[in-house]
Protein backbone atom coordinates (compact mmCIF):
# COMPACT_ATOMS: atom_id res chain seq x y z
CA UNK A 1 0.00 0.00 0.00
CA UNK A 2 3.31 2.19 -0.11
CA UNK A 3 4.91 4.16 2.19
CA UNK A 4 5.23 7.95 2.54
CA UNK A 5 8.28 7.74 0.55
CA UNK A 6 6.65 6.65 -2.30
CA UNK A 7 3.11 8.05 -1.97
CA UNK A 8 4.50 11.93 -1.43
CA UNK A 9 7.68 13.71 -2.17
CA UNK A 10 8.74 17.17 -0.12
CA UNK A 11 7.50 20.40 -2.17
CA UNK A 12 8.33 23.84 -2.08
CA UNK A 13 7.12 24.25 2.18
CA UNK A 14 6.57 27.51 3.41
CA UNK A 15 6.94 28.98 7.24
CA UNK A 16 5.65 26.34 10.00
CA UNK A 17 4.42 24.52 7.03
CA UNK A 18 5.52 21.71 5.41
CA UNK A 19 4.19 21.23 1.62
CA UNK A 20 4.03 17.42 0.08
CA UNK A 21 3.40 16.58 -3.55
CA UNK A 22 1.66 13.03 -5.08
CA UNK A 23 4.09 12.39 -7.94
CA UNK A 24 2.64 9.53 -9.31
CA UNK A 25 -0.20 11.92 -10.58
CA UNK A 26 1.73 14.28 -12.11
CA UNK A 27 1.02 12.31 -15.62
CA UNK A 28 -2.80 12.81 -15.22
CA UNK A 29 -4.55 15.66 -17.38
CA UNK A 30 -4.56 18.87 -15.52
CA UNK A 31 -2.88 17.78 -11.95
CA UNK A 32 -0.13 20.18 -12.98
CA UNK A 33 -2.18 23.24 -13.76
CA UNK A 34 -2.12 24.97 -10.54
CA UNK A 35 -1.92 28.88 -9.86
CA UNK A 36 -0.30 31.01 -7.75
CA UNK A 37 1.02 28.62 -4.95
CA UNK A 38 3.85 26.51 -5.74
CA UNK A 39 6.51 26.11 -8.39
CA UNK A 40 5.41 22.70 -9.20
CA UNK A 41 1.73 23.96 -9.95
CA UNK A 42 0.71 20.88 -8.57
CA UNK A 43 -3.40 21.29 -8.13
CA UNK A 44 -3.15 18.92 -5.25
CA UNK A 45 -0.88 19.29 -1.66
CA UNK A 46 -0.34 17.13 1.32
CA UNK A 47 0.53 19.54 4.13
CA UNK A 48 1.46 19.56 7.66
CA UNK A 49 1.23 22.82 9.71
CA UNK A 50 2.34 23.60 12.93
CA UNK A 51 0.24 26.08 14.97
CA UNK A 52 2.58 28.41 16.75
CA UNK A 53 0.16 29.08 19.76
CA UNK A 54 -0.58 25.62 20.57
CA UNK A 55 2.00 23.74 19.33
CA UNK A 56 -0.30 21.24 17.35
CA UNK A 57 -0.08 19.99 14.13
CA UNK A 58 -2.66 19.88 11.38
CA UNK A 59 -2.68 17.58 8.13
CA UNK A 60 -4.41 18.93 5.25
CA UNK A 61 -4.26 18.04 1.69
CA UNK A 62 -5.58 20.93 -0.12
CA UNK A 63 -6.86 21.84 -3.79
CA UNK A 64 -5.30 24.80 -4.71
CA UNK A 65 -6.21 27.50 -7.34
CA UNK A 66 -6.77 26.67 -11.12
CA UNK A 67 -8.87 26.55 -13.72
CA UNK A 68 -12.05 25.70 -12.67
CA UNK A 69 -12.92 22.86 -15.01
CA UNK A 70 -10.13 20.83 -14.27
CA UNK A 71 -11.16 21.61 -10.04
CA UNK A 72 -14.34 20.42 -10.60
CA UNK A 73 -13.46 17.31 -12.56
CA UNK A 74 -11.32 16.37 -9.81
CA UNK A 75 -13.85 16.67 -7.55
CA UNK A 76 -16.69 15.23 -9.31
CA UNK A 77 -14.39 11.71 -9.68
CA UNK A 78 -13.78 12.15 -6.06
CA UNK A 79 -17.30 11.93 -5.40
CA UNK A 80 -17.52 9.37 -7.76
CA UNK A 81 -15.82 6.90 -6.19
CA UNK A 82 -16.97 7.95 -2.82
CA UNK A 83 -13.63 9.13 -1.43
CA UNK A 84 -12.98 11.67 2.00
CA UNK A 85 -14.05 14.76 1.58
CA UNK A 86 -14.35 16.68 4.57
CA UNK A 87 -16.58 20.03 5.03
CA UNK A 88 -19.60 21.32 3.00
CA UNK A 89 -19.79 20.26 -0.52
CA UNK A 90 -18.60 22.50 -3.07
CA UNK A 91 -15.06 23.14 -4.65
CA UNK A 92 -14.73 26.91 -3.50
CA UNK A 93 -13.33 29.50 -5.35
CA UNK A 94 -9.97 29.13 -5.04
CA UNK A 95 -9.19 27.00 -1.92
CA UNK A 96 -10.59 24.07 -0.72
CA UNK A 97 -9.18 21.97 2.09
CA UNK A 98 -10.12 18.27 1.23
CA UNK A 99 -9.21 16.60 3.84
CA UNK A 100 -7.71 17.34 7.75
CA UNK A 101 -6.67 15.78 10.69
CA UNK A 102 -5.20 17.64 13.97
CA UNK A 103 -2.52 15.72 16.25
CA UNK A 104 -2.13 17.69 19.94
CA UNK A 105 0.96 18.87 20.57
CA UNK A 106 3.18 16.82 22.37
CA UNK A 107 2.86 16.30 26.19
CA UNK A 108 6.06 17.62 28.22
CA UNK A 109 7.20 14.57 28.99
CA UNK A 110 7.03 13.67 25.38
CA UNK A 111 10.86 13.18 23.76
CA UNK A 112 11.40 15.34 20.63
CA UNK A 113 12.37 11.98 18.71
CA UNK A 114 9.21 10.17 20.37
CA UNK A 115 6.88 12.79 18.94
CA UNK A 116 8.34 12.91 15.48
CA UNK A 117 8.00 9.11 15.45
CA UNK A 118 4.62 9.67 16.37
CA UNK A 119 4.19 12.41 13.65
CA UNK A 120 5.31 10.22 10.94
CA UNK A 121 3.14 7.44 11.71
CA UNK A 122 0.16 9.86 12.13
CA UNK A 123 0.96 11.06 8.53
CA UNK A 124 1.27 7.27 7.31
CA UNK A 125 -1.72 6.45 8.81
CA UNK A 126 -3.77 9.67 7.70
CA UNK A 127 -2.77 9.30 3.88
CA UNK A 128 -3.37 5.48 4.07
CA UNK A 129 -7.12 6.66 5.15
CA UNK A 130 -7.67 8.23 1.79
CA UNK A 131 -5.15 7.68 -0.77
CA UNK A 132 -6.07 4.25 -2.29
CA UNK A 133 -9.89 6.26 -3.36
CA UNK A 134 -8.29 9.30 -4.33
CA UNK A 135 -5.52 7.45 -6.23
CA UNK A 136 -8.89 5.56 -8.09
CA UNK A 137 -10.64 8.74 -8.29
CA UNK A 138 -7.07 10.29 -10.09
CA UNK A 139 -6.47 7.78 -12.58
CA UNK A 140 -10.10 7.78 -13.40
CA UNK A 141 -9.78 11.70 -14.80
CA UNK A 142 -7.45 10.10 -17.30
CA UNK A 143 -10.02 7.75 -18.71
CA UNK A 144 -12.29 10.69 -18.45
CA UNK A 145 -10.70 13.68 -20.04
CA UNK A 146 -9.65 12.88 -23.72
Amino acid sequence: SGSLKTMIEPEHSAKNELRFGFADWDSIPGMLEGTGWNPSKRLILFMVKREPKSGSFRLQVYLGPGPRERRQALFDSLKAVGARVDGKWGIQESWRQLVVKDIPAPVDDEFVEGFAEKLQAEMQNFLHSFFALYDTAMKRLVEVVT
